[in-house]
């Protein structure tokens, strides 16, 4: 049970990772946004650019960008509470293995018991 934990967290580990890298490349767009529209005064190619941007998120690309920030901020949360769980799982001794033994055994007897009266 450990090794599995312990991939998950791995695993987890990756996708933050994946998400980091994500995050930086969504940073340098903005970036290239904030640049096309300083340079839109005087530079007919930025404003182009502009428009085409416009036209690919009517709703404008402010809000646009604050959903996405608010999902990577919810997911990094989760990735956080996630890892945390795991981790706790991972360090608890296996009370959750012998109460299932002990179940396991009362099952056991109570099924001898029935069957000695059948």
């Amino acid at each position: 049970m450990f090794n599995d934990i312990q991939a998950l967290i791995s695993d987890l580990d990756f996708r933050r990772s994946l998400l980091f890298e994500q995050m930086k490349e969504f940073e340098s767009l903005q970036q290239e946004i904030k640049q096309l529209t300083e340079e839109s005064s005087h530079n007919t190619t930025a404003q182009n650019k502009l428009k085409k941007l416009a036209q690919a998120f009517p709703e404008g690309i402010d809000k646009c960008q604050k959903d996405i920030l608010a999902k990577i901020n919810s997911l990094e949360k989760n990735f956080k509470v996630i890892e945390k769980t795991f981790k706790s799982i991972s360090h608890e001794p296996d009370e959750v293995n012998n109460t299932s033994l002990d179940s396991n055994t009362e099952v056991n007897i109570k099924k001898k018991t029935f069957k000695s009266y059948i």
